[in-house]
């Protein structure tokens, strides 16, 4: 029997932050891969010299393989994602308003305008929420 953690949303956001960098140096190692993939030249097909295989071949194996990878990481990005909603969801409705403004703001270190959008809250009731949790 296999149990699983239960991530907080904070090791959530981190994972995606670490997912998200990945995808960032898979897209900038696609696109260098795409852009050398160039029309075949009478050099690529004379064999010679130390290079084994087909050149293009190469090139487009590897383009898959990063595709694949990417495809695989943003799958994974998308799922943290959705279980972030899910935890945010499970909180507000279990915790105070207050408490999950402070806890955004504090712990998760957002700006007040995203607190403010989530909530759907003025910037100013915001700021006294988290001004009333912090003096309990």
């Amino acid at each position: 029997m296999i149990l699983e953690k239960k991530l907080t949303i904070k090791e959530i956001f981190d994972e995606m932050k670490s997912i998200k960098a990945r995808l960032i140096n898979l897209a900038t190692v696609y696109h260098r891969s795409t852009a050398s993939i160039t029309a075949v030249t009478w050099k690529d097909i004379v064999v010679g010299g130390g290079k084994k295989g087909d050149i293009m071949l190469n090139k487009v194996i590897k383009k898959e393989e990063l595709e694949n990878k990417f495809d695989a990481d943003l799958a994974s990005y998308n799922s943290y994602k959705e279980l972030a909603i899910e935890e945010i969801r499970e909180m507000i409705s279990k915790e105070s308003v207050e408490y999950c403004i402070a806890y955004f703001r504090d712990e998760l270190k957002w700006r007040w305008e995203d607190i403010r959008k989530l909530f759907n809250y003025s910037l100013r009731q915001c700021h006294n929420l988290y001004n009333k949790h912090k003096n309990k």
